[in-house]
């Protein structure tokens, strides 16, 4: 999808693509797992196939589907662990790499400022399949943030998961200056700000966007969404 492809300005560089292609293997940008259909579709299927089926050619009866968002320097591989859970659940399952993730085209990720807009056509595409009764998101640190920017426009999504999701960068930056601090790390602030006022200026320029707008927490209000917001207790990079 050129929709997808062009999403690869960033602010954050992603996990080196030859790390992601060794611990990757099958097809290339997307999967659709399902209760019924045990192959798995390239993105070229995934677009040009009008109605998934099953490995007998039979079309598949519309079902509940989960999309899996998956977190920064990872894949949709990240997704595995949990099939077995979900397809038994009955629930086809999709998981997609991000621009500047896994196996799609792109250099850098932007935390779910551009990752919503390959959302977007992920669910375009899964709508005009008509396969599917429901969709559902879930998503971890980038990819809840992802959901939760997304979710504010676009209602008809039925549920979320939202496993530590950050509130917004410039308090991740903080709280990571915070942390270094407990490890004996000092960084002054004044060096901070000149840091945060720099990336802006980067970003601003080869992106596109204010960083000031991948700010998960602002989409809250905005979004009506039933939502289970998972974090770990003993986290100490999502606070």
């Amino acid at each position: 999808s050129n929709e997808t492809e062009d999403t690869a300005f960033s602010s954050t560089p992603s996990k080196p693509q030859s790390d992601v292609d060794n611990q990757s293997p099958g097809p290339h940008r997307s999967s659709i797992f399902s209760p019924d259909a045990k192959s798995r579709l390239s993105s070229e299927q995934l677009v040009q196939s009008s109605v998934p089926t099953s490995p007998r050619g039979r079309t598949l009866e519309r079902r509940p589907v989960l999309i899996y968002l998956h977190g920064n320097s990872s894949s949709r591989t990240e997704v595995i662990p949990q099939l077995g859970h979900l397809l038994a659940l009955g629930l086809a399952v999709v998981a997609f790499d991000f621009s500047g993730s896994g196996r799609s085209e792109g250099d850098f990720v932007s935390l779910g400022y551009y990752e919503r807009e390959d959302l977007q056509t992920v669910i375009n595409y899964l709508r005009a399949s008509g396969t599917v009764s429901s969709i559902a998101l879930w998503g971890r640190s980038m990819g809840a943030a992802t959901a939760l920017m997304y979710g504010s426009r676009d209602n008809t999504i039925s549920c979320m998961i939202l496993d530590s999701p950050f509130i917004d960068l410039a308090t991740l930056a903080q709280e990571l200056v915070e942390r270094g601090k407990q490890h004996g790390v000092h960084v002054p602030q004044i060096v901070v700000s000149m840091v945060m006022r720099m990336l802006k200026s980067s970003v601003k320029q080869e992106a596109r966007f204010n960083i000031k707008h991948i700010s998960p927490v602002s989409h809250a209000p905005k979004c009506f969404i039933p939502a289970m917001i998972v974090a770990g207790e003993h986290d100490d990079f999502i606070k």
